[in-house]
């Protein structure tokens, strides 16, 4: 299935449900940034399977090497199936006090689990999550 440049975007806005952009992090690299003050409780994060990926346990597998450890450290791993935001929602950096938590009244894996404002937050604040809570540790 193919999607259009403005159906993408549209897709995108849907799954981070915040404005928010990517920048020059201080954590790491790039971050995904609010755009906007975002109170907690706020839902900030939604999977979307046309937009985010899973892939099979043996994925990585199949890959040269160099390619398996940079999809390793790209994808989460919920114990059964990897996960790889396609979107923004790749941006967040790690946190040991994220702003940025699952939602602990959905149910299903870690990685595909909404995500809400742990608390208020502030326009230009960078966006974090903590990683262990969506499966950094692969198999």
């Amino acid at each position: 299935m193919q999607i259009r440049l403005g159906d993408l975007r549209k897709l995108i806005r849907e799954e981070l449900q915040i404005a928010a952009s990517v920048d020059s992090s201080r954590i790491a690299g790039a971050g995904l940034f609010a755009d906007e003050d975002i109170d907690a409780g706020t839902s900030v994060f939604k999977w979307n399977p046309q937009v985010d990926f899973e892939y099979s346990r043996e994925y990585p597998d199949s890959l040269p090497p160099k390619e398996s450890d940079e999809f390793k450290e790209l994808a989460s791993w919920d114990g059964e199936t990897w996960s790889l935001a396609g979107d923004g929602a790749a941006y967040f950096n790690h946190s040991i006090e994220p702003n940025v938590v699952i939602d602990g009244h959905d149910t299903t894996p870690p990685a595909k689990r909404n995500r809400i404002a742990a608390r208020d937050v502030r326009a230009g604040e960078e966006l974090t999550m903590n990683y262990h809570e969506i499966g950094l540790d692969s198999p």
